[in-house]
């Protein structure tokens, strides 16, 4: 399923690229553009469980080379929760003073949540006695260079971030005067995405990995109870898959053209 999704985002890339070659002899040399919007969002995977809202505001910027688009935006999406994104492909449009665009964009999508109030330290405490008796373990040495890595694990918790392999874009907008366009639009992307809980577990699973490596007198039952402990876990690379969505209000400014 995987790889028929990539292959149709692929097809229609390159479906626009070709539309827009061939739209860029009739199109001008440079556009520069910069605005505010208003919008709802939503997505597939746990990322997006984690809003307070289904609304945010924010800018996006961008120019156009030649038929070849680049843009970024930055979105507030509720208390401390942001979006960022890049985004490079083509667009081609109709219309004038009333203008109705399409576009294929890929590029990189970050989040940046609120930072949490605590991180809990690592405790051994709840491995029954048993279990730890007679296997060697240093218990304290182990819990010691897992706390060390508290404050990254903090710091991880924070974000999430991803790659927008296909980003479909629909805009339309009137002219309120020369330069100045109000209008609406929507994307729908396909998109691979990690958060940042997911990338720190992973860390932890390697590097208790690595412990067990140079401890093979660890019992695998031991070592079940161990990384349950720690809150180490494999990252899941059939789950980074998903879509996302977003509808917008807009008011943009451009120059050139």
């Amino acid at each position: 399923m995987f790889r028929c999704l990539k292959a149709v985002a692929l097809a229609i890339v390159c479906c626009v690229i070709v539309t827009g070659v061939t739209q860029t002899a009739h199109a001008d040399l440079a556009t520069f553009y910069i605005g505010a919007k208003g919008e709802t969002f939503g997505g597939t995977g746990d990322v997006y469980k984690g809003f307070e809202n289904r609304f945010g505001g924010g800018v996006e910027a961008g120019f156009e080379l030649l038929g070849l688009d680049l843009y970024g935006e930055a979105v507030s999406l509720g208390l401390d929760q942001y979006l960022f994104t890049a985004n490079l492909g083509f667009d081609f449009g109709v219309g004038d003073d009333i203008r109705l665009q399409f576009g294929a964009f890929t590029g990189p999508i970050f989040f940046l949540f609120p930072e949490p109030e605590e991180v809990q330290g690592v405790d051994f405490s709840a491995i029954p006695a048993d279990k730890l008796a007679g296997t060697g373990l240093n218990v304290e040495e182990l819990e010691a260079q897992f706390d060390a890595q508290l404050q990254q694990e903090k710091d991880l918790s924070r974000l999430a971030v991803g790659w927008n392999l296909v980003r479909l874009k629909i805009d339309a907008d009137f002219k309120m005067a020369p330069g100045f366009y109000f209008g609406m639009g929507g994307s729908f992307g396909y998109h691979v995405l990690l958060s940042g809980e997911e990338i720190a577990a992973g860390a932890k699973n390697e590097a208790l990995e690595r412990y067990r490596d140079d401890h093979p007198e660890i019992p695998a039952e031991l070592y079940e109870e161990i990384r349950k402990a720690v809150g180490a876990d494999s990252v899941d690379k059939g789950n980074l898959d998903g879509t996302n969505f977003e509808v917008n209000v807009h008011l943009r400014i451009e120059i050139g053209g």
